[in-house]
């Protein structure tokens, strides 16, 4: 027998009567709690009602409701459908133009609000708004009114007005993604028929404890977090910040059983998992991923969640009696639900939109399926209209969640209700269990000039994979018919493990990742931005504001506030002189507070370096190198000169320390401890035999052939090979004579060289280990102490591999080392390396390689020929540029 569709007050009053000592709601403020009984939730909401009816709100009126969560919102909400208005939620987060464009659109009489909100000049304008009611405690003047003065004033209980299923109780402004709002009316039917349908999963327990923290005005947190909790008897959590430390403390220390999020907050949640096991040794990481896939296949197989137990230290960390997320809101990328499946967590998944009062679809908990949003709800039909080959089509839905319509907008009702069927807009596929897969949205679908479809939403969970990514857009360029992204960098990941390179860094792991995708899915051009991409309160990013950054990023047309106005105080002389130097040595007229050193200015690693000696040589104080590497923007720039100089005399005219002296001077004791220039006995034993085994190991599986070894100096001197694989370093060290195998050493990331076995052997492996975004200054210090002691270094000019075989910009220091050391460099081409073991993949395979050493060049003729290609670069850039076109040329001549 079908359930009886109630109203929304009607359900209330009956599970109050049902469970009318119950608490049904608490709010955690700090160390206190408010609570809510079922009986004072309905006692609160008939005093809102009478209020509002004392006020003149007759039936069908609309009010507007724009609070934080709490228990208010919903005895508000109550209240208002009591009283026969119609609620209007609006995002507490909302604009002045979009907060005046609702209560206009809407024509509300009363707004239930927070003095939080700075929003009263925006009421004031509004002819339609009567009343306003504030959270906080004062005096009720003219029509401003506090909450706990309207409960305690209703002088006598009005009569409410009979209330229908098909009555209006919610409009909501949805934000979208793509355009402007619009309000969708839903009514009690379509609320109440939603959470009948819900209810039958049995997911929600009366002896649940869920924790709210969507905001409310969302259908999708309305029903899930507010209704289906309410109606089942489950007690709401509601707590006053959205701090990660705060919501896992109150996950631990309030029982919670059910989170119910959106995709961005599992995203955090996975990236900071990821980053604690990165920073783990690599056996324990390869242990523990094994370890992970046996248990998950024992999940799959017999049910038994042994994770759970093995994992137990990440589970308490979100609370021991977490039971499962509700994920909701956007699709969940599926490689983080089967991380967090094989960690032992469970993620319910569903489907829904706003216009359908929101469940579509929810994935049955006795049967999920990763990657679905799982099966229509009962009382809802799905069908894919107009599928194409592969049965992907626009998703269709009938049923009683589906909207009245849009408020005052006919033809765009008209547009997506068609015969009873909502036409959603989203793509999908329908599996033969009747398993729903989305597959992005037709208004956001991109389609290049080939006829390929690409959902961006699948690109960018893609690429979103990096550690060094917090979140990017993918967009098409039409001019260029190629896929365009915005990035946003992980600054706080960048500084965690110290790497000041963003745009490198950022490139390179977008290379990386292209090279696991079909090529028309690839990233082809990219910009990077400092701030946060543009919302909707629910994580999905706004794509036609996005657009719009993206075409400003590129005419540099994004505007900033000018870092003389972001301090009213003025500029200490000190800023003032940093200013200076950062103008003099970017050629820049105007600098802003919130520039980021290397997006907006533009500056490098070793023009960072530069401008730390310019700085030091102004106010003749010691600025450490690591500490540089921890700023990342003008502002922090400023701060810790001004901290540095405290109390120190403003000091010119010194003579500022150029590479040749830095160059001069021997490196650090514990980086020259690593270096043995004269090999001992058991040094040459493995060198020899190491050249012995690597020779026989390049010849049989990799056919080496080496050419040029007649252009080999016979000491002191560069090799600057192309770097396109994991195995440059040991090809180059194969196809050195034995004599030059003794004398030459690799600069390598420190990075790899931490694992105990190889730190105890870095000096017979004639590694310099070195950490480039702190240690710049060392690096170059201890390749300029090796060059003087007439040793060969190894230099990889590019800085980072290849991830596409091609030859990537040259970096300076190559140029500053030949020039300011007057010494040779020998070019160097590594041709089928990439072919062998590019990065990415797991295990070499046998490809033939070959190795080209071309003529020795003085620093004089690579600068003359960098100068031929572009003369507008200092000599630096110059000899790494002409080297980088020797190199070039090298792979020509031997094909």
């Amino acid at each position: 027998m079908q359930d009886k569709i109630l109203t929304l007050t009607g359900a209330l009053e009956k599970v109050a009567k049902e469970r009318s000592q119950k608490t049904c709601m608490q709010h955690k403020k700090g160390k206190d709690s408010l609570c809510y009984g079922y009986d004072q939730l309905l006692d609160e909401s008939f005093k809102i009602a009478n209020w509002l009816l004392s006020k003149g709100i007759k039936k069908g009126d609309r009010v507007a409701l724009m609070l934080e969560n709490s228990p208010q919102w919903g005895v508000c909400y109550f209240g208002i459908l009591f009283s026969g208005a119609i609620a209007v939620p609006i995002d507490i987060q909302s604009g002045h133009d979009d907060l005046e464009y609702i209560l206009k659109d809407s024509h509300c009489k009363v707004i239930f609000t927070s003095s939080a909100i700075s929003c009263f000049e925006v009421l004031e304008k509004n002819s339609h708004l009567e009343e306003i009611v504030l959270m906080e405690e004062g005096q009720s003047k003219d029509n401003i009114h506090s909450y706990r003065q309207v409960l305690m004033n209703v002088s006598q209980e009005k009569t409410l007005p009979a209330l229908d299923i098909d009555d209006i109780a919610s409009i909501i402004y949805t934000s979208g993604t793509t355009g402007p709002f619009k309000g969708v009316m839903l009514t009690h039917k379509n609320f109440y028929s939603n959470f009948l349908s819900v209810e039958r999963f049995n997911i929600v327990r009366a002896n649940d404890n869920m924790l709210s923290i969507l905001p409310l005005h969302h259908s999708y947190a309305f029903l899930v977090t507010l209704i289906v909790p309410l109606f089942c008897g489950a007690m709401i959590t509601y707590i006053d910040t959205l701090r990660s430390e705060e919501i896992i403390k109150v996950l631990q220390e309030e029982n919670i059983t059910i989170m119910v999020v959106v995709p961005q907050i599992m995203k955090v949640f996975y990236k900071k998992i990821k980053e604690n096991l990165e920073r783990r040794n690599l056996y324990f990481r390869v242990y523990l991923n094994l370890i992970k896939e046996i248990l998950w296949a024992i999940r799959c197989i017999t049910k038994l969640n042994l994770s759970k137990l093995v994992f137990s230290k990440i589970h308490s960390r979100l609370g021991s009696n977490l039971r499962f997320f509700v994920c909701g809101g956007a699709k969940l990328d599926e490689e983080i639900c089967r991380f967090f499946f094989k960690l032992g967590f469970k993620i319910i998944e569903g489907y829904g939109l706003t216009e359908t009062s929101p469940v579509v679809s929810l994935n049955p908990p006795s049967n999920l399926k990763i990657g679905s949003v799982g099966k229509s709800l009962t009382s809802v039909q799905v069908k894919i209209d107009n599928p194409d080959n592969t049965g992907i089509g626009q998703i269709i839905i009938k049923g009683p969640n589906v909207m009245r319509g849009y408020y005052h907008r006919r033809d765009e009702t008209e547009a997506v209700l068609k015969n009873g069927w909502f036409y959603s807009g989203d793509l999908g596929y329908l599996d033969k269990g009747g398993y729903l897969y989305i597959k992005g949205r037709l208004k956001e679908t991109i389609i290049l000039s080939s006829g390929k479809n690409i959902s961006p939403e699948e690109v960018e969970s893609h690429y979103l994979k990096s550690l060094f990514i917090k979140e990017m857009c993918v967009l098409f360029d039409e001019k260029e018919d190629k896929l365009v992204a915005i990035v946003l960098p992980n600054l706080a990941y960048f500084k965690k493990v110290r790497e000041s390179n963003v745009y490198d860094i950022v490139k390179w792991n977008l290379e990386y990742l292209s090279a696991k995708l079909p090529p028309y899915k690839r990233i082809r051009g990219f910009v990077l931005v400092s701030e946060d991409l543009p919302h909707t309160r629910l994580g999905k990013i706004k794509r036609f504001k996005a657009s719009q950054i993206y075409r400003e990023s590129l005419d540099k047309k994004i505007p900033k506030k000018a870092i003389e106005k972001t301090l009213p105080s003025g500029l200490s002389p000190v800023a003032k002189e940093v200013l200076a130097i950062l103008k003099k040595e970017k050629k820049l007229k105007e600098i802003y507070l919130t520039d980021h050193l290397e997006l907006d200015l533009g500056i490098d690693s070793l023009e960072k370096i530069e401008i730390l000696l310019a700085l030091e040589k102004e106010f003749n104080v010691a600025i450490k190198e690591e500490d540089l590497a921890k700023v990342f923007t003008v502002k922090e720039l400023l701060d810790y000169i001004e901290q540095i100089t405290i109390e120190k005399k403003f000091i010119k005219g010194k003579e500022p320390i150029a590479w040749g002296n830095i160059l001069s001077s021997p490196p650090q004791d514990f980086l020259r401890e690593k270096i043995e220039l004269t090999p001992k006995v058991r040094s040459k034993l493995l060198t020899f035999g190491g050249g012995i085994s690597l020779d026989l190991l390049f010849r049989v599986f990799f056919s080496l052939r080496v050419y040029g070894k007649s252009n080999l100096p016979q000491e002191r001197f560069m090799l600057c090979p192309n770097h396109t694989s994991y195995l440059d370093a040991f090809i180059i060290f194969s196809a050195l004579p034995l004599r030059l195998k003794h004398s030459t050493f690799f600069i390598g990331l420190s990075k790899y060289f931490v694992v105990p076995i190889i730190r105890d052997f870095v000096k017979y492996l004639k590694v310099i280990p070195i950490d480039f975004s702190s240690n710049l200054v060392e690096t170059m210090k201890a390749a300029s102490f090796v060059l003087r002691n007439k040793k060969t270094l190894c230099v990889f000019p590019e800085g980072v591999r290849s991830v596409d075989g091609h030859l990537k910009e040259f970096k300076k220091g190559v140029g500053i080392l030949a020039k300011e050391l007057d010494i040779e460099i020998v070019p160097v081409c590594i041709k089928g390396a990439h072919g062998a073991w590019r990065p990415g993949v797991v295990m070499p395979k046998p490809y033939p390689v070959k190795v080209i050493f071309g003529k020795a060049l003085s620093a004089a003729q690579l600068r003359d020929r960098g100068k031929a290609l572009k003369q507008d670069i200092d000599d630096y850039q110059a000899i790494s540029l002409g080297l980088k076109q020797e190199v070039t040329n090298l792979a020509k001549t031997h094909p």
